[in-house]
This record gives structure tokens, C-alpha cells and sequence, in this order.
């Protein structure tokens, strides 16, 4: 969704960006922070403080420090009354994707596979050959392990086309990885940057292929296990049935001025592009092992994870010059001078945040129960704490919350998504082709799956009729709300559970007619979102 999708990955860029801006500045750091307990009263107070400005429940943090760690949990985990802990589990989401390369690396090293002999140059195809297939020759026989972890295979994101359920089904990730080829490329490989959970779930794919196992296992066998990483599963069950509290998941309804509760989600799908649910105690043990290039990884591993492997962005001027790039599950940049690798996680409820700084042996872990605003409120704590570790001056510091407004404030609405994506419309809408009655009824595309549009009353506005399309068998479910423009166009609201603004995107919509004279499709562009032009057949 666009923010699921795309407000975390902006935070990541403002991020980004904020930490030129701080680099600018130039810092004389004498000293590091005191290595004495960081979530001490005044973080608490400084926490709670951002919980309530972004509206977000429940936090915890975790805080490595050389070989001192330190966890909290603060607001709540489950309203009305259940209090985060160390000890809560959250979705890790897209931080799922360095253990998931991490092990990949792994298992290259290794030497016992042999269908990964050519390390990071082994072609997918050689792996999978009968399950990936892409909309492209050449890209199907050539790209590799190392395009499909570094963002850089030209397919687009197509979130909305993940499904946990297909023709009454369950959807595997091999189910996902034979779906490519039903998915337009946006561009060549090697080309630019492009974040891609279809990918990932493909890297999952071929780790189930080499090891035989579920990759749940092998993760438990090759990671947690051997870091005691005690309370991480690879399945919401398992999740909801371990001994700790898994937090709930919420929206904040801004004109009611309370939470609504969003349900759990099935992560089978998700797999290797987001399926770990963890805590922060376990993740810091992950983090710790990254700082200290420690085992169960080999320094070829090691080294593998803090390689930049593809450019991001970059910025340069007179006086510097900035870049951003990708790895191993893994953003690299620099703050305050200091290399940071980052990774942030959304899923429909959830929000998560992973940094580390070798250079000092520092890192930190938060999570929190809202999509996108949890992400916003952990950089508010994940920044105080870098800054006040490295002894940051407080006109030298930089405004992270600044940059999450500038994000929150660019969210599209109804209003602004119509005048954007129809700056050209009429004063006084054309009439179109056909009737609502005419365009209701079942659609598909076969790469993003089936919708049957139903009329109802616009929610808005009693006045006017809408059409409704409900998608629950999605990953990320959703809702499809169809509002007449003018003419054959229309404004597409797609609402994930909870109608949040963060997990909310527009789309714009054109009915095309049949030889009959009826309408034959709907075309959806995905327009910035870039996934093309999404072509649902009416059937019935």
C-alpha cells in the first residue's frame, strides 16, 4: 500500500536524508555517551511522549552497547490494560530479510550445497527453473541470487498481488514465485533500485529447495538456535501459542479519537520477505552477532553482510558527497559520521526498526503495534539514543521528527488523491459509458488476483453510490473503493483493515468496453506505485 509500501521506505530515505543534513554540521565528537543504562526515567518520559504524539499503544527497545544490552517495553502491548514488556512479541516484518540473506550467505560459505557453488552469481533459474519464470527472457535466465537480494531485478513490487489464500487455498511461496510471471517487469535488470518482496519470498523459495526444510526450520537451526534466540517464530500459531504475549495490532481513527483494533495476520505467504515475529531481547542477540562478527557466521559472511552491493541514492555538492546503498537486507549510510546499517519493518499493524553502528559497537531494536506511525515514533527513540551515545551537541542534533511529519503530512486523502491523480477533470462530471449496475460484478487479472464490485452507499457521502470490493484473500487485505470522476474514469481507494491513512493508497481507474458495447476491463495505474497498468477482465 502506498504507505505500507512506500511511507516506511520514505522514512528510510528521510532518514536518510536527515543524516546528510547532520553530517553537514561536522561534529567534533571527543567522546562516546556513558555505556551506564540509555532507557533510564527520562527516555521513559521521552518514549511515552512519542507513543502519544504518533498514537501508537505499545513500544519496546532494545539498546546494545558493547556487550551490555539493555530492554524495555512501554505503553501497551494489548489495550486496554496489557503493559509491553521486553518479553512482547511483535512482527519483525521486512527486518525478516537480513536473516534471511544472512543465512543464504551462510549456506554459500558452507560449501555443502552444490546447486549454490557460484555464490551470489548463481542464476535463480538454475535453482527453480520450472517456478521462475519473469515477463522477460533474459531476465528469467539471468537474474541471480545477488539481484534478487539486493532490490535490483526490474520487477516491481506488486504488494497488492501477494495472496494468503488462492482459489480456496492456501498460498505457499512457491505458489507466490509462479506468480511472476503473470507480473510486469518495470525495468531492466541491474538497472536502478527497486524493493521488491516478491523477490525475497523467491530467495525463500530456493533456500526450501537447497535445504529440503521448511525455512522456518532452517533459520531455527543455522540462527536462533545457535543464538538462543528462544522466543522467534516463522508462524502467527506459533506466535500466539508461545508463552509470551504477542502485542495486538492497531489504527488510530483520528476523527473518533480511539484505536480500532486490527487482526493478527497470517505471515505463511509473507515468508522470507517478512514472516519473523520476535522480541526485542532476541533481536538484540541477533544485533550483538552483527557488531562482534561473531558466530554462528563466518567472517565471509560477516564481510558478505556489510558489502553495499547496490546504489540507492546518492547526493553530492561542493563540500561532500553522500550515498546510500543496499545489501544484505540492509541500508547503509552514515550519521553523524558514523556508519549505520538500518532496516526498517511495516506490516498492517505493526512497525519495526533495526540499526547498528559498528564503528562504536552499537545498536538498537524497537518495535511497536501501528503501521508506518509506530516506525515514526521509534526513530523519535532510535535517534535520541544515537545522539545522546555519541555525545551529540543539541543545536547539531538531528530533527527525525521533523522528517516523519513531512512524511505523515504527504499521506494522500480523498481530496488531494482526486486532484492529484485527475488535474485535468471538468467542473461538472462527464456522464460515462456505462451504468454502476453495469460495472459490477467479478474481475481478474492473474497476476493480482480476483475482485467482485457490489454498489453501496458512499460512506462519505449518502448522496452518491459507489462500487465495493472487498479483496480478503490478499496478504495485506484490503478493500477496493471505486468513486465516479468523469467520464469512464474513476478514483480507486484501496483500504487495508482498519482504514488507516498510513496503509492507504489511490489509484486511478478507466472501464474499458467489449465488442458488445458492455464493459469488457477495468485498467488500474498504479501511476507512482509503478507497477504498470493492472488489466482486471470482467467475467460476470
Amino acid at each position: 500500500m502506498a504507505s505500507l509500501r512506500n511511507t516506511v521506505l520514505a522514512l528510510a530515505v528521510a532518514v536518510a536524508q536527515a543524516a546528510k543534513a547532520g553530517d553537514s554540521q561536522k561534529p567534533i565528537i571527543q567522546k562516546h555517551g556513558s555505556s551506564g543504562n540509555p532507557l533510564n526515567e527520562d527516555m521513559a518520559k521521552f518514549v511515552q511522549e512519542a507513543l502519544d504524539l504518533w498514537h501508537v499503544p505499545g513500544m519496546a527497545v532494545g539498546v546494545i552497547d558493547g556487550d551490555n544490552i539493555y530492554t524495555e517495553g512501554y505503553g501497551y502491548a494489548t489495550l486496554p490494560d496489557v503493559r509491553a514488556t521486553a518479553d512482547t512479541l511483535w512482527y519483525g516484518a521486512s527486518t525478516t530479510k537480513a536473516q534471511v540473506a544472512a543465512l543464504l550467505s551462510h549456506l554459500i560459505h558452507s560449501g555443502n550445497h552444490s546447486k549454490l557453488d557460484n555464490g551470489w552469481a548463481t542464476p535463480l533459474s538454475s535453482i527453480i527453473r520450472d517456478d521462475f519464470v519473469l515477463q522477460d527472457e533474459w531476465a528469467t535466465a539471468h537474474v541471480t541470487l545477488d539481484d534478487a537480494v539486493s532490490h535490483r531485478s526490474g520487477l516491481g513490487r506488486h504488494d497488492l498481488a501477494m495472496h494468503r489464500v488462492r482459489d480456496g487455498r492456501p498460498v505457499s511461496p512457491g505458489d507466490s514465485v509462479r506468480n511472476l510471471r503473470n507480473l510486469a517487469m518495470t525495468a531492466e535488470p541491474r538497472v536502478r533500485w527497486s524493493y521488491c518482496n516478491f523477490m525475497y519470498i523467491t530467495l525463500g523459495h530456493v533456500l526450501q529447495t537447497v535445504t529440503g526444510v521448511w525455512l522456518g526450520e532452517a533459520l531455527q537451526i543455522h540462527l536462533w538456535e545457535p543464538l538462543g534466540m528462544t522466543s522467534t517464530f516463522f508462524d502467527t500459531d506459533d506466535a500466539l501459542n508461545a508463552p509470551n504475549h504477542f502485542a495486538g495490532g492497531y489504527a488510530w481513527n483520528d476523527k473518533a479519537g480511539n484505536y480500532t483494533t486490527v487482526p493478527y495476520m497470517v505471515v505463511a505467504d509473507a515468508s522470507a520477505a517478512g514472516a519473523v515475529i520476535s522480541n526485542v531481547k532476541d533481536y538484540a542477540k541477533w544485533v550483538k552477532c552483527l557488531l562482534d562478527k561473531s558466530a554462528p557466521f563466518s567472517k565471509e559472511t560477516h564481510a558478505d553482510i556489510r558489502k553495499p552491493r547496490m546504489l540507492i541514492s546518492s547526493d553530492t555538492d561542493e563540500n561532500r558527497m553522500d550515498v546510500m546503498t543496499y545489501g544484505l537486507g540492509w541500508m547503509r549510510n552514515n550519521i553523524h559520521g558514523q556508519t549505520v546499517f538500518q532496516h526498517s519493518g511495516g506490516m498492517h499493524a505493526y512497525g519495526a526498526e533495526v540499526f547498528w553502528l559498528p564503528e562504536i559497537n552499537y545498536g538498537i531494536v524497537a518495535f511497536g503495534n501501528t503501521a508506518s506511525s509506530s516506525n515514526s515514533a521509534e526513530l523519535d527513540v532510535v535517534y535520541r539514543l544515537i545522539e545522546d551515545k555519541l555525545n551529540i551537541p543539541a543545536k547539531q542534533r538531528i530533527d527525525i521528527r521533523a522528517k516523519s511529519m513531512k512524511v505523515r503530512d504527504g499521506l494522500l486523502t480523498q481530496e488531494t488523491a482526486t486532484k492529484e491523480l485527475f488535474p485535468d477533470r471538468p467542473a461538472k462530471p462527464l456522464p460515462g459509458s456505462f451504468s454502476i449496475g453495469q460495472l459490477a460484478g467479478h474481475y481478474k487479472d492473474e497476476g493480482w488476483g480476483d475482485v467482485t464490485f457490489t454498489e453501496a452507499e458512499d460512506p462519505e457521502d449518502a448522496t452518491k453510490t459507489v462500487l465495493v470490493g472487498p479483496r480478503d484473500d490478499a496478504a495485506f487485505r484490503h478493500t477496493f473503493t471505486l468513486r465516479h470522476i468523469t467520464g469512464d474514469y474513476w478514483l480507486v481507494e484501496a483500504a487495508m483493515l482498519g482504514n488507516s491513512p498510513y496503509t492507504t493508497v489511490y489509484y486511478k481507474a478507466t472501464f474499458v468496453p467489449g465488442v458488445d458495447g458492455g464493459p469488457a476491463a477495468m485498467e488500474l495505474d498504479t501511476g507512482k506505485e509503478g507497477d504498470g497498468i493492472i488489466v482486471f477482465t470482467k467475467f460476470g
